[in-house]
């Protein structure tokens, strides 16, 4: 008879407007929150439950991370490895005390104590800033929680991203002025008088999905329009969430599928006697989740426009700098300066980041070979997609199909 051994997830449940993965009850329905929160943890779930699958003596149970549930389920339970949100420093002393091996799978403490996998919050705001500035945006602003660890991460790696070009974004609400309970709803006349002045157009990045729904319902509530006059970008990929707003939310992906995929098999290292990581395990985000928030080109240039949405429109072709000249009327001279002054990157530079998004979309999406993604993509070969790939991605295309569907 095989040895069973007892594993434990101990994720939150209640509603914490906090946390990285759940956003603002106030300017909600209960219904979103309670959809934010059961998906995230899920998700994490999800991640352990696949490594598990893959490992028949574990067995999983699940609590809650309340302290008094979680200290009397330790007892009752005895569980030996424990794949959790360790949130607070009760909760890191109830599962020392345990004498479980613990992994960590939430950013919420600036030093868990405990071996971690998590999101990396400043590469989040550096995507964040990114997807902005691909779209012509040099006006931005962020909306956080001041003094959260997580939400002044990304917005620590937000600012790095725009500072580069000698841009410096606003932020709502500033450290040492956030009003404890803060509403981010049209009732706060602060946050009104905010959105209000910023000069339009404008980028907000959010740092969760849950605060940018409620900063789009404060917009409608003002008659700002949203992407005319601000482009909305949360951060999770919270699909509910995101698929409600009105309109619905770009968000910056993160596979928690991935991390608890990786912190069960950080677990399973531990119980076999290896060594803890020396620093916790950064995950990157996993790119955008475009939609409705943000489909707008902020670009007062009509030729660069012009040209821009020639590329995009172009994803699956082949197509240089001539096709381009070809739709806008300047010389090759001209279309290269404006493209330096305003994107700071050049035609060819813009070609390469639209084909090579397209590839990745078709790489998740499909099930076609390397050949037929490379031609649908614009690719004059599969070796030539392949060459990019490991340039810009540090990985060839088979992995990153391996590592998204995995990630899926």
């Amino acid at each position: 008879m095989p040895r069973y051994r007892q594993i434990a997830v101990v994720f939150p449940l209640q509603l914490d407007p906090t946390r990285e993965d759940v956003g603002t009850m106030e300017g909600q329905s209960l219904a979103q929150h309670q959809f934010k929160t059961m998906f995230s943890s899920h998700g994490i779930l999800r991640g352990v439950c696949q490594f598990a699958r893959t490992h028949n003596q574990w067995n999983l149970c699940f609590s809650e991370n309340d302290p008094r549930g979680l200290s009397r389920f330790s007892k009752q339970w005895k569980p030996e490895g424990v794949v959790a949100h360790v949130s607070s420093d009760e909760i890191k002393s109830i599962l020392d005390r345990s004498g479980a091996k613990v992994v960590n799978v939430s950013s919420y403490l600036p030093d868990a104590g405990v071996p971690s996998v998590v999101v990396d919050n400043l590469a989040i705001g550096r995507v964040a800033a990114q997807h902005l500035l691909e779209s012509g945006f040099r006006r931005a602003a962020f909306v956080g929680y001041p003094g959260v660890r997580f939400s002044d991460l990304r917005l620590e790696g937000f600012v790095q991203k725009f500072q580069t070009l000698g841009q410096i974004p606003v932020s709502y609400p500033l450290h040492g002025l956030a009003e404890k309970n803060l509403k981010y709803t049209a009732d706060n006349k602060g946050l009104c008088r905010w959105l209000r002045a910023l000069i339009k157009p404008v980028g907000i990045f959010c740092c969760n999905d849950g605060l940018a729904s409620c900063i789009a319902d404060t917009c409608r509530a003002l008659n700002i329009r949203v992407p005319d006059d601000v482009a909305l970008l949360g951060a999770d990929n919270s699909e509910i969430v995101c698929e409600l707003s009105h309109p619905p939310l770009s968000s910056v992906r993160i596979s928690r599928e991935r991390i608890g995929y990786l912190a069960a098999e950080m677990l399973y290292d531990l119980m076999r006697g290896k060594p803890a990581p020396k620093s916790p395990v950064l995950l990157p985000p996993d790119g955008i989740a475009k939609r409705l928030s943000t489909d707008i080109l902020a670009i007062e240039d009509e030729d660069l426009v012009l040209a821009v949405k020639f590329i995009r429109e172009h994803a699956h072709a082949s197509i240089g700098v001539g096709d381009i000249l070809r739709k806008v009327p300047v010389s090759r001279r001209l279309l290269e300066k404006k493209f330096r002054t305003i994107l700071n990157k050049s035609p060819l530079d813009e070609i390469q980041r639209v084909h090579l998004e397209r590839a990745k979309q078709l790489l998740t999406e499909t099930n076609q070979n390397l050949a037929q993604v490379a031609r649908s993509a614009g690719f004059n070969s599969s070796e030539r997609l392949s060459v990019v790939f490991k340039q810009k991605e540090a990985m060839t295309p088979g992995e990153f199909r391996r590592k998204s569907r995995l990630n899926g």
